[in-house]
């Protein structure tokens, strides 16, 4: 889940997500899954 998130912005460059253009840290990905309690 976490290298998912952290990659998810460079897999369609073309589209506009929530994640911005510079996506996601490591770190900023495991707070977000537990927050939303993914993991």
């Amino acid at each position: 889940i976490i290298k998912a998130l952290v990659m998810a912005n460079r897999i369609r460059k073309d589209r506009y997500t929530i994640l911005g253009d510079n996506g996601l840290s490591a770190d900023a990905a495991e707070k977000l899954a537990k927050i939303t309690e993914v993991i």
